[in-house]
């Protein structure tokens, strides 16, 4: 009876899991589909590093209804706008540093109820200028509809939005703000506080 008991309390765990609301974005999203969509929709464009690969984020940001995966990648390539992918600049400055190289960007890839690896998956890519995503100790954040981060942004922001939002802390200890606003991505820089 107690082995018994003790695996009904594992199993009761275990089930939580993998509920809706426990568990992290990092969790639930395959690190192996991560990598096929780069391979399928930005080959020989972008790098991940495996320790990025720990920021991957899913969440509906578009509002669409259907789960998208956001994640941090550095291109090796100038990437451009075209068929399935969208190329946006929201970060002043230059998408490359002084040794020619590019800074760490986000890239978000548009879940379609068609599946993860059909030609109907739209990508955004946000190229981040002046290294935004190489401070020391960067991790992208994620807030869903109805948690308290999006409850907060909504107290000071007038748009209301249809889908979920990337939080970007920057070095300063000002979270900036990645949303969907109807047909492309915008960045928010809140007023700071004094």
């Amino acid at each position: 009876m107690k082995y018994l008991n003790i695996t009904m309390l594992i199993f009761s765990f275990s089930i939580m899991a993998h509920q809706p609301g426990y568990g992290s974005d990092e969790v639930s999203v395959n690190i192996a589909l991560v990598k096929q969509l780069v391979r399928k929709f930005l080959p020989d464009k972008v790098v991940i590093d495996e320790r990025d690969l720990i920021t991957v984020k899913q969440g509906d940001y578009n509002g669409d209804g259907i789960k998208d995966i956001a994640i941090i990648f550095l291109p090796t390539s100038e990437i451009k706008s075209e068929k399935n992918i969208t190329v946006q600049r929201l970060w002043a400055g230059s998408v490359k540093n002084s040794a020619t190289k590019y800074y760490q960007s986000i890239g978000i890839f548009h879940g379609s109820k068609v599946g993860w690896l059909s030609d109907s998956i739209r990508v955004s890519v946000l190229l981040a200028g002046d290294g935004v995503f190489e401070v020391p100790a960067f991790e992208l954040l994620s807030a869903r509809v109805g948690s308290e981060d999006y409850q907060q942004y909504y107290a000071w922001r007038p748009i209301e939005l249809k889908g979920d939002f990337l939080i970007v802390p920057t070095e300063a200890g000002i979270d900036t703000y990645v949303y969907w606003n109807k047909d492309r991505y915008e960045l928010l820089w809140p007023d700071e506080i004094p």
